[in-house]
């Protein structure tokens, strides 16, 4: 509603706050994500707690982040200083000690770099 009412969506408080997609992808809600993606989010534009993929990948939100590189976002990306590489983040970098099968192959598919150090 908000989009079809001219929001600005990429639009944030100040250069400290998150975008509505960093807030929606953090916050589990694929349609929400789908809706801003649609409506010309950017996915880039990492927020406190780092990108949209980024944080999909550390809460091993498959669907999330699946919705996130069909939008081409980056899964090379490193969106906070000094960060590991995204495959790093799905594969041991999660409060989740399971490996995520699913989750890795959907970033190499996307194009992750297995080799990054």
């Amino acid at each position: 509603m908000l989009l079809k009412g001219g929001a600005t969506v990429n639009g944030r408080f100040d250069d400290a706050s998150d975008t509505a997609l960093v807030w929606a992808a953090q916050s589990g809600h694929v349609e929400a994500v789908k809706a801003l993606l649609e409506g010309g989010a950017d996915h880039a534009i990492p927020g406190i707690g780092g990108s949209p993929l980024r944080l999909a990948a550390q809460q091993k939100h498959l669907p999330m982040a699946r919705l996130l590189l069909n939008a081409r976002a980056n899964p090379n990306h490193r969106s906070l200083p000094n960060e590991q590489p995204m495959l790093h983040v799905v594969a041991y970098g999660c409060d989740n000690p399971d490996f995520d099968l699913p989750l890795l192959r959907a970033f190499v598919t996307a194009g992750a770099v297995v080799t990054a150090k």
